[in-house]
Formats: structure tokens, C-alpha cells, sequence
């Protein structure tokens, strides 16, 4: 027969998993983090204008490099990719973007700065035209010949729009490399939609691991070679306090001094002050009866100085 737990094992058997689970979040979490955020600054640079570090010869430039603000975090990227597994990196937005980077210094070296801007702004509303700087026109350099194409695409233009502006303007180039562009050559790629569908895809398979993570937590603290059953207050506890874990951060930094913020708090600690809370606000344990069983499970789990602060949190909580 499966074991009864009482009250008081049931909150230990949670703080258990919480923890267990915590520690496995934080880890498969930290990657989609580092892409959410690196993907923000992405964005709120390619929203405004880029300035490029350049040298001046004879009232032309050249492109030296651009910003850290962007490189930097277009290099990191790459790292996103790879833990996602992109495969056919070299067909993608960001792929394309790289190679801007690396070539428009070459392609530009002989435009005017607000040439080399527009070039720049041009290719990045659709970076398949990447494409077009390797093709070698003998005797004049490339770049402002797709410039001359990108001023000449009607708005919104369709594929085959493009494609019959590309032919147009490219009338000279060798027949072999005009069989190479079709309508396919020119689908819209652009960064920031790339960017946008594979954060919907990773934070899907995030929310997907997650939920395993919190079923292998459970499982761990119930051990189930001795409960068969979980408690439906286990179940309460441990669903409420993930659930509502946005607002429990929130009621506990209103009690942390200036100098100390929810983030310096260790694993335990957070996670024994958030079965008090919880308890607390969400359930009809009797206050007093929360904030002594989690000093009791503090004195299991942590420490006398943070079963202090514990105290102290939580005390100030229902004073409140």
C-alpha cells in the first residue's frame, strides 16, 4: 500500500520538487534567454539608421566595419542557431546577413557615404539580394549596379516583379548567370521575421521540455516506488506556486531592502518563501500556520540565517 503523507510532508515533498525543477528550468531556459535577448537588441537596432565606421578617399568611402552594437550581437546569434539545430545555415537570414557585413565594405568603396546606407537599407528589407554581389561584372564593380536594381523596384514588388527588374538591369550580364535567378531566387528573406518564427518555435519546445522537467520533479520528490497516488494538495501547491510565480516574485521584492534584489535570493530560499507566500494568498491555511511550516522546512533545507529572513518576509507579509 502507498504511504499517507500528512500536511507538513506533503510541503517538504514540494519544496523538493520545486527545487528539483527549478534547477533543471534555469538550465534549458538559459539558452532561450540569451536568444530572446540577443534577438531584442537585433531589433531595436535594424529599426533605426545604421552608421558605419568609414574612410574617406577622394569624396568616396570605404565601409572599415559596422557598429558592435550590431556585429556583436549578429556573431552571438550564431550560437543560438547551433543549439537550435538550424540545418542549411547557409540558406538562412542570418547567413545572409553575415555576408553583408563581411562584402559591403568591398561593394561600397567606391559609393558616396548615403549611397552605401541605401545600399545597405535596401538589401536588408529582402537579404536573398545578397546574392547578387557575387556576381562579377568584369569591368565595373557590382555594388552600384544593385543599387541601381534596388532603385528601380516597384514597391511591395512581387517575385516576378523582381525578377524582371534584376533581368532588366543585369540585360548585360552573361547568360549563364541570368539562367541562375529565378522568381525562387528572390523570396523575401528577411532577419527579423526569421528571427521572430524561430523564437515561436523554440519557446514551444521550451514550454514542451518544461512540462517533462515538472512531471520528472514530481516524480523524483514522490518517489513513486512509495506513493502511487499524488496528493491533490501536493499537486495544488506545486501547479499554484509555478502558476502564480510572476506575482509571488513581485510580493516578495516589495519586502527585500534597496541593496538586495529577488535575483540574489538562492534556489531554496526562493523556493520555501514561495510555498509561504502562496500558502499565504491562495490558500486558507491559517497564516500563522504558513510561516511555521516553512521555518520548519528552512531548518531542513537552508540555514538559521535564512530561516530568519524567511521569518522575517513572511511575517511582514501578513502584517501587511
Amino acid at each position: 500500500m502507498p504511504n499517507t503523507l500528512n500536511q507538513h510532508q506533503i510541503r517538504r515533498k514540494v519544496i523538493q520538487a520545486l527545487f528539483a525543477y527549478k534547477i533543471q528550468h534555469d538550465l534549458s531556459s538559459h539558452q532561450l534567454k540569451d536568444f530572446q535577448e540577443v534577438a531584442k537588441e537585433i531589433k531595436k537596432v535594424l529599426t533605426g539608421p545604421i552608421k558605419f565606421k568609414v574612410n574617406f578617399k577622394d569624396e568616396r568611402i570605404i565601409v572599415r566595419k559596422f557598429p558592435k552594437k550590431l556585429s556583436e550581437p549578429l556573431e552571438r546569434l550564431t550560437d543560438s542557431y547551433d543549439n537550435l539545430d538550424i540545418k542549411d545555415f547557409d540558406q538562412t537570414a542570418l547567413s545572409a546577413m553575415l555576408v553583408l557585413m563581411r562584402d559591403l565594405g568591398g561593394q561600397a568603396k567606391k559609393m558616396q557615404e548615403e549611397e552605401a546606407v541605401e545600399l545597405y537599407q535596401g538589401m536588408i528589407t529582402n537579404l536573398s539580394y545578397v546574392k547578387l554581389f557575387s556576381i562579377d561584372l568584369e569591368e565595373e564593380p557590382v555594388g552600384p549596379k544593385v543599387l541601381e536594381f534596388l532603385r528601380a523596384l516597384p514597391k511591395e514588388a512581387s517575385s516576378k516583379e523582381v525578377l524582371d527588374t534584376f533581368n532588366q538591369v543585369f540585360s548585360k550580364v552573361h547568360e549563364n548567370i541570368l539562367e541562375k535567378y529565378s522568381e525562387e531566387s528572390f523570396q523575401s528573406l528577411a532577419l527579423q521575421s526569421e528571427l521572430d518564427a524561430l523564437l515561436e518555435q523554440a519557446e514551444s519546445k521550451n514550454n514542451t521540455e518544461n512540462q517533462v522537467l515538472l512531471n520528472n520533479a514530481k516524480n523524483f520528490a514522490l518517489n513513486y516506488e512509495q506513493e502511487t497516488d499524488e496528493p491533490e494538495y501536493f499537486t495544488q501547491l506545486v501547479d499554484g506556486i509555478l502558476n502564480e510565480q510572476e506575482t509571488i516574485e513581485a510580493t516578495v521584492s516589495k519586502y527585500l531592502t534597496k541593496d538586495w534584489a529577488y535575483e540574489r535570493l538562492t534556489i531554496i530560499e526562493k523556493c520555501l518563501l514561495s510555498l509561504g507566500v502562496y500558502e499565504i494568498t491562495h490558500t486558507e491555511t491559517p497564516d500563522k500556520v504558513a510561516i511555521n511550516e516553512a521555518i520548519e522546512l528552512s531548518k531542513e533545507f537552508s540555514d538559521d540565517k535564512s530561516r530568519k529572513f524567511i521569518n522575517g518576509i513572511l511575517t511582514q507579509l501578513i502584517k501587511k
